[in-house]
Order: structure tokens, then sequence, then C-alpha cells
């Protein structure tokens, strides 16, 4: 009777765990991240917009730490992270700290560090390339819990470009973003200064709205973005040259500037600034064949 009731208390609890956190993956963790909407904001809006967490990842890497390194790490991809508002962990010893970060492809993006018994963590520009939109959330684990809310914050800032009614020659652009930050910490502290640059190709199907988007590292509150667009194509054309007040680059913010044709050398450049689009430099802006 005993060895019955035995079984029976143990079906009992297994069918509990299975009902509360729905696989046997959850019944062996020891910590239980979940994971928050993240936010994000358009150039001079007031309220954040929010999305799933998944939204915004392909790939989700957790470290955790000790005092002084790593204990354990996972990844997870967009498939996982869909399904798992809640992601269980099992950890052998239990961590400090953790640190989340979102579409990490290249180790060399990320360092971490221990100061004064803080974990600090950063992300730099390598070989002057476009970021991936990455995000990261990293925090003390409480001793005394095992449920933790984690909200992961964009890294990088959005630069989206609408191309309006290109000359049939254009079939790309290459953008340079300068005078941004060369690292970012977790915590929003920039370091050092460079530029990324991007070419984007597309296919030009004549008069209409063309949208490219660009990651890029924060601006300085004291230091604008330096923008060179050129366009690729038959023709060469000296870049556009955008240097404006408006054009700080905030993490999580999506800044959206439009280039539109009014003919194949005359344009009007315009940045969008809570939903409505202001002129930039007062009017229209012409470029010249290279050599005039």
């Amino acid at each position: 009777m005993k060895a019955v009731w035995s079984i029976g208390l143990c079906m009992f609890l297994l069918t509990a765990c299975l009902r509360e956190h729905d696989n046997m993956e959850d019944c062996r963790a020891d910590l239980f991240f979940k994971m928050q909407a993240v936010p994000y904001v358009f150039e001079g809006r007031e309220f954040a917009g929010y999305r799933s967490y998944y939204f915004f990842v392909e790939q989700l890497d957790l470290f955790l730490f000790d005092e002084t390194a790593i204990t354990s790490s996972y990844r997870y991809d967009y498939a996982y992270c869909r399904q798992h508002p809640v992601i269980p962990v099992a950890s052998e010893t239990p961590p400090r700290w953790y640190l989340f970060v979102a579409n990490l492809y290249d180790p060399k993006e990320l360092n971490w560090t221990f100061r004064e018994g803080e974990l600090q963590a950063w992300f730099s520009i390598v070989d002057h390339e476009e970021p991936p939109v990455l995000l990261a959330a990293t925090s003390r684990v409480e001793a005394s819990k095992d449920s933790v809310s984690v909200g992961l914050q964009m890294m990088v800032s959005r630069l989206e470009i609408q191309l309006t009614n290109p000359p049939a020659w254009v079939t790309g652009i290459e953008v340079t973003v300068r005078d941004i930050a060369a690292t970012v910490s977790t915590d929003f502290i920039l370091g050092g200064t460079t530029h990324i640059t991007k070419q984007i190709g597309f296919d030009n199907q004549g008069i209409g709205d063309y949208w490219f988007g660009v990651n890029t590292f924060p601006t300085y509150r004291d230091k604008t973005a330096y923008l060179s667009i050129g366009m690729q194509g038959g023709n060469e054309v000296t870049p556009i040259e955008i240097e404006d007040q408006r054009l700080h680059l905030i993490p999580g913010v999506i800044t959206r500037l439009s280039i539109e044709f009014e003919t194949d050398e005359k344009m009007i450049i315009s940045i969008e600034i809570d939903g409505k689009w202001e002129i930039i430099d007062g009017g229209n802006i012409i470029i010249g064949m290279n050599g005039y």
C-alpha cells in the first residue's frame, strides 16, 4: 500500500509540474526568466510601442556568471523564443549574474568584465560594418528568487531611408554613418567614435517609394550623426552629404529620412519628426555628376 501511495504522490507532483510549466524541461529548472515586451520609439514621439521579445530575436544567448566568470551558457532560436514567454534554466551552479544578448553573430562584438564586483558588458562596432539588431539585459540574480523578469533593451539605433521616384539608373545606395559611438554598454555608456558603411541593392521598378534600413550605434548628446548617401547604378554622382542638428541617434529609437527625386539631379531631403516630414537645409538639394 505504501508503494502505491508513493507512486501516486510522484505522479501527482509530476502532473502538477507539467500543468504549471508545460514540459519536463521546466520541471528540472532552477530559474525561470520571464521575458518582457521590448519598447521601441519613433523619433520625436513621446510614447513607446511594444512588441513581444521574440519579434526582434533570431538568436538569443544567455550567459550565467559567478563573481568572476561565465559558469554556463545557453542558446535559443526564434522558434524556441516564440513558444517560451518564460525561459526555464537548470543551473548546476547558482548564478550571481545573468546576461541575455539577442542576435550576437560575431563574438568580437561583445566584451565583459567585473569592476568592483559588478558585471559590466558592452558592444563594439566591428570592421565598420552595420551591427545586427543587438538587444541585451543584465542583472544580478537574487538568491531568494527562482523567477526573474527580463527586460531586453535595444543597444542599436535605427535609421530608415525612404527613396522616392529614383532615376531609372539607380539600382542601389551606399550609406555611411559617421560620428557614432564605437562602443555602447548595457547601461548605455558610450565610448570612442567610429563610422559604418552599408551597401544596399534593390530592384528599381520606377516611380514609387523604396524603403531601406540601417542599424547604427548611438550618437553622443552633444554630437549629431553625419550621413553620406551615394547612388549606385549606371551613372556616378557626388554622394549626398547630410548634417543636421536633428540627426541624434538614440538606442531603441527609429529615425526616418526621406530622399525624394523631383528630377534626375534635383531632390528634396526631409526628416520625420513626430509623424511630420521636415525639410533639411530649408529646401531643394542639387546633385551633380562627378567631374562637374
